[in-house]
């Protein structure tokens, strides 16, 4: 049972907040210490139309405030206290700082108050987050300055603070997706998935361990009236874009294969790194033609035996299926029950399994694929893939490696970047999420564009990047150390087309000689619209 001390304002914290303490172990307990002084000194002059801003940007539904009722069976006790001033800087009184040494808390977790002098005195480690990458980014406010400067992603950390703004100890890092046109939206998007850093920055913070970041990036202070007026106007640019894409231009979806002589898979995927064109300038595609009633191919898999299953888009449902492409000819695998993606594979017990993405309607099943006695493929329901707490999976990717089953996804309701990682001891078995998970929390990288490919002792993820637009390239990562306790990959590089968009699924053969992936072209259309609108009623 570890103890924290939690250092807020009042007797209410911000609603992301709230989720985060809810990520912490039951067994942790709190004590409270609420400031009743902490004030912000506003310059209406200079910052007017920020504070304006605030109201319908920074304030929204994930950072509203919210009583710590839910905690009370866990909260030891709450007291209330006034801070002391040094210039800008808040500073903790005598009695207070004599009371949490008392306590020797494993942590103190500041979630109020504002600028504030680290005490000496206090041993326990002081975390706070910080939404932003310090290596890029200190200061505030949150997000605007990377949006001025057309960053495609937001840094966000908990770190052990220090008398240096945003220059702590880095004891967690994620990242989450800009997006352009919405400041609103973007701070969202951040929020949501700050909880999941608090877990691993308390552990880290128990066992004096720290991430490597440099933290010297600029210090920024609150935009000027000249700074937000210029942030409207480019929001507004960006807002009528992305409504023009939306009601007139869609992503034409196909599936190619190329051949190569890199004979190797670690040769190719090398080669693949050092050159994200690789695609393009070596070989020549073949592209696979849609079949009748189809408007797009997509999430291409390739067996062992050179059969290709891929997602296929109903033009007269608007749903997906699953259809496998064998020698030339189509054969439908997916029944009428729901919109199917993403068919990943995997070999157990010399059979064939298939795990789509069925989110949108079903928790992942296990399917088996078979053949009839004229080798027909078909689809089988076999078995619910029993998953701890049971959520919806998205791009669920499984394989075999070192005597357990690995199952990479991100729970629906978490959004595309929280990849998560759960093993069980059989396909069939009971899947228990890691320790280290989520292993990944960015929209680089954080969602799965693939099969796991192993080749001898060397394991790669393949992981997508909608840093920028959603489906226009992939991020490679090895695979370093995985078993039952410990989780470690790097990047090793990227894919990314440059005369087309993509790619969003990469497969490899076992010899290397063989890619197939998917790739799209931005398509104009006047049923653009129509065609969005009537998705979201499938």
């Amino acid at each position: 049972m570890r103890q924290i001390v939690l250092l807020i304002d009042g007797d209410c914290i911000l609603k992301w907040q709230h989720k985060a303490l809810e990520a912490l172990p039951d067994t942790d307990h709190f004590t409270i210490y609420s400031c009743n002084n902490t004030r912000f000194e506003r310059r209406w002059i200079k910052h007017g139309l920020y504070y304006a801003l605030n109201l319908f940007s920074v304030r929204n539904s994930v950072s509203k405030s919210i009583s710590l009722r839910h905690f009370s069976g866990r909260i030891r006790s709450q007291h209330s206290f006034s801070s002391l001033s040094d210039g800008a800087w808040q500073k903790l009184p005598d009695e207070v700082i004599a009371e949490i040494n008392a306590i020797n808390p494993d942590a103190v977790i500041k979630f109020g108050l504002g600028l504030m002098r680290v005490p000496v005195e206090i041993k326990s480690p002081i975390l706070s987050f910080h939404h932003g990458d310090p290596d890029y980014f200190r200061g505030r406010p949150a997000g605007f300055y990377e949006m001025a400067a057309g960053w495609p992603k937001m840094g966000q950390i908990v770190q052990k603070i220090s008398n240096r703004l945003d220059g702590g100890a880095v004891l967690a890092f994620g990242e989450t997706r800009i997006i352009r046109h919405s400041w609103k939206k973007t701070l969202i998007e951040a929020f949501r998935h700050s909880p999941f850093l608090l877990p691993e920055a308390v552990n880290n913070a128990v066992l004096g361990k720290a991430l490597e970041k440099k933290s010297d990036g600029k210090n920024y202070r609150l935009p000027s009236n000249l700074q937000v007026f210029r942030h409207l106007c480019r929001t507004a640019r960006l807002t009528i874009n992305y409504l023009i894409y939306g009601l007139f231009f869609e992503k034409a979806w196909s599936v190619s294969t190329c051949e190569f002589q890199a004979g190797s898979v670690k040769t190719a995927l090398e080669a693949l790194c050092k050159d994200p064109a690789y695609l393009e300038s070596e070989g020549s595609w073949k592209t696979i033609p849609n079949p009748k009633g189809y408007t797009f191919l997509a999430d291409p898999f390739r067996l062992e035996n050179g059969t290709i299953l891929v997602e296929a888009m109903r033009a007269r449902t608007g749903k997906g299926e699953l259809l496998a492409f064998v020698n030339g000819h189509w054969t439908k695998l997916s029944r009428d029950e729901g919109h199917f993606s993403y068919p990943g594979f995997i070999r157990s017990n010399e059979a064939t399994y298939i795990i789509p993405e069925i989110a949108d309607w079903a928790n992942a099943k296990i399917y088996a694929l078979k053949s009839d006695p004229l080798n027909l493929l078909t689809l089988e329901e076999a078995a619910a893939l029993n998953v701890e707490d049971n959520p919806r999976l998205t791009d669920p990717t499984l394989f075999e490696a070192a005597g357990r089953t690995w199952l990479f996804a991100n729970r629906k309701f978490e959004g595309s970047g929280v990849l998560r990682l759960w093993s069980a001891d059989a396909l069939h078995g009971h899947f228990i999420e890691h320790p280290a998970s989520p292993v990944k929390i960015s929209p680089r990288g954080g969602r799965m564009g693939g099969p796991i490919i192993v080749e001898g002792n060397n394991i790669f993820r393949i992981g997508q990047n909608f840093e920028e637009d959603y489906g226009d390239g992939l991020i490679l990562f090895q695979i370093e150390e995985m078993s039952e306790f410990v989780y470690r990959e790097r990047e090793i590089g990227q894919v990314k087309f440059v005369s087309k968009r993509g790619p969003h699924t990469l497969g490899i053969s076992n010899d290397g000689r063989l890619f197939v992936f998917d790739w799209y072209l931005d398509k104009f259309s006047l049923f653009a619209g129509v065609r969005r609108i009537l998705s979201k009623f499938r």
